[in-house]
C-alpha cells in the first residue's frame, strides 16, 4: 500500500484509472507488463465459506533434498555486514534488513527485529496461506468469494475497488494473483475475511514468524518477512502446482521500486512491496547463482520515493558483493 498520493494505477479489467489514495500505495515508476491472466473458472453454487484452522507450513525431506545447500561455498558476510550497517546509520527515519543465503544458510542483519509496519508486505503470508489450504484439499482456486462492499472496500492499489460491485464473486485464484500483481488491497481483504485473521495469524506463527499481528496491528520485522518469503520459496518446490503462481506473481507485480529498481535485466527478483505513510518496505527472493532472500524495512520516512530510491541502493550494494565472492 502507497501513501498519499495521486496516481495512474495500471490496472487488468478496466484499463488505466485515477485514484487519490489515503495510507496507500502510489506509484512509483514505470511498472513490468503483467503476466498472462488466468481465465475465470465457471461459477460453482455456493460462496466459500471462512476456512478451517491454519495448517503447518510446508516442509519436510523433500524440500530439503530440493533445496540442498550448494557445495564449496562459504560466504564471509563480515565486511558487507559493516558496510550496510554504516550505510543504514546513516538514513532518516529508523530502517531494518535482514539477508539469507540460500546456498550457504548464513543469515546477518541490522535492527532486523525492529517492529515496523508490514504494510502490503503481509499479503504473501496470506496468499501462501490460500495456498497451502488449497494443497491440503481444503480449498479449490476455483472456489469464489462473495465481494462485501461494507467490510472489504480499501482505496489504494488495485482494480477492484473501481470494478468490484457489491456481491460480485471472484476465485480464489484472481483473489490471489490480484493481491500480488496489483497488489489489491480489495482481493487482500476479501482472502483475509474468508480464511480469517486469527487463522492466517496463526499460520504465520507456525512458519515460525516472531511478531504476529501485535494487538491486532500489521505490524512485523524483517527477520520474519525472510521467513515467510522462505516459505514460499519451499512450498513453491514441494507443491509446484499451487505454489509456483506465487513465485510467479511476485516475479510480476506492477511495483517495481525497491529491490530490482536498479537491477532489471541482470536478475530475476520475486519480491512484494509495501508501503503506508512514513513506511517503505520491500522483501524478496534474489534468484543470483548463489540465491539470497532480502528484506528491507523502514518507518519514521519523509519522501517515499527518496525511500525507495534508498532500498534500490542498498539492494544493489548487496547484489555486487554477492555476485563478487569467489569459491
Amino acid at each position: 500500500m502507497r501513501a498519499l498520493r495521486a496516481v495512474a494505477l495500471p490496472v487488468v479489467l478496466c484499463g488505466l484509472l485515477a485514484f487519490t489514495l489515503s495510507a496507500s500505495q502510489p506509484f512509483w515508476g514505470t511498472p513490468l507488463a503483467e503476466p498472462p491472466m488466468h481465465a475465470e473458472d465457471p461459477p460453482p453454487e455456493t460462496t466459500t465459506q471462512p476456512a478451517a484452522p491454519a495448517m503447518r507450513a510446508a516442509g519436510g525431506p523433500d524440500v530439503q533434498t530440493a533445496l540442498a545447500p550448494a557445495k564449496n561455498w562459504d560466504p564471509d558476510y563480515t565486511a558487507l555486514e559493516s558496510q550496510l550497517a554504516l550505510q543504514l546509520g546513516r538514513l532518516d527515519g529508523a530502517w531494518s534488513m535482514f539477508f539469507m543465503d540460500l546456498d550457504s544458510g548464513k543469515t546477518f542483519g541490522i535492527q532486523p527485529d525492529l517492529p515496523v509496519p508490514a504494510a502490503s508486505c503481509v499479503k504473501v503470508p496470506v496468499v501462501l496461506y490460500a495456498s497451502n489450504l488449497i494443497s491440503r484439499g481444503q480449498l479449490r482456486w476455483e472456489d469464489r468469494i462473495a465481494y462485501d462492499e461494507d467490510t472489504d472496500w480499501r482505496d489504494g492499489a488495485g482494480s477492484l475497488q473501481a470494478t468490484a460491485k457489491d456481491g460480485s464473486k471472484y476465485t480464489i485464484r484472481t483473489l490471489c494473483r490480484k493481491a500480488i500483481v496489483e497488489s489489491d488491497n480489495v482481493a487482500w481483504k476479501m482472502l483475509e475475511r474468508s480464511l480469517g485473521l486469527d487463522n492466517i495469524a496463526d499460520f504465520m506463527s507456525d512458519l515460525g514468524g516472531t511478531l504476529v499481528y501485535p494487538g491486532g496491528q500489521n505490524i512485523s520485522t524483517a527477520r520474519d518477512m525472510v521467513t515467510y518469503m522462505e516459505a514460499a520459496r519451499k512450498f513453491s518446490v514441494q507443491d509446484p502446482a499451487n505454489g509456483k503462481d506465487l513465485i510467479t506473481n511476485l516475479q510480476h507485480t506492477v511495483w517495481n521500486d525497491g529491490l530490482n529498481r536498479l537491477l532489471r535485466g541482470k536478475v530475476t527478483i520475486a519480491h512484494k512491496e509495501g508501503a503506508i505513510t512514513g513506511v517503505a518496505n520491500d522483501a524478496g527472493i534474489v534468484y543470483a547463482k548463489h540465491p539470497y532472500i532480502l528484506a528491507l524495512m523502514s518507518k519514521n520516512q519523509g519522501n517515499l520515493d527518496d525511500s525507495f530510491k534508498r532500498i534500490a541502493e542498498i539492494s544493489r550494494t548487496i547484489w555486487n558483493y554477492q555476485v563478487a565472492i569467489r569459491k
